[in-house]
């Protein structure tokens, strides 16, 4: 019976288009895992080569750039400070200041106040400009 079978699976072998071993998977790019898989890759490389960076000597008296809680509420006050009904793009808020560390505590000012249901964020097109609205309370 051993001899059939393994007569038939040659036999089955040689129709068959498909490697009857597991081939390895294939991830589309809206793959949730492929997407954050290769993320996390990425920032593996970024953490080593920032590391690397951080413990060069002419770099020991820089703090490396971490945002505190303090600057994202100083930001959260001046862009609530900053609003008008009409609303206020983001390009107007980040004019005149420059860098990634701006930028950065300017996004977590932002998504703080949307958290607390203090503005409304919106973006009418996809890459454009995003529009901060200060939330009607009543």
């Amino acid at each position: 019976a051993a001899m059939v079978l393994a007569d038939l699976q040659i036999e089955w072998s040689k129709r068959s288009f498909r490697s009857p071993y597991p081939m390895p998977p294939r991830y589309d790019i809206c793959d949730l895992y492929s997407l954050s898989s290769l993320w996390w890759g990425l920032m593996k490389g970024h953490r080593d080569r920032q590391d690397d960076l951080w413990l060069d000597d002419s770099f020991a008296a820089v703090p490396p750039p971490i945002p505190e809680e303090i600057q994202v509420e100083k930001k959260m006050d001046g862009i609530m400070s900053a609003l008008v009904p009409e609303g206020v793009f983001l390009s107007l808020l980040l004019n005149g200041e420059g860098g990634v560390s701006s930028l950065i505590v300017t996004i977590l000012a932002l998504l703080e106040l949307s958290r607390k249901d203090m503005v409304r964020l919106e973006q009418k097109e996809m890459f454009g400009d995003v529009c901060i609205y200060p939330q009607i309370t009543g």
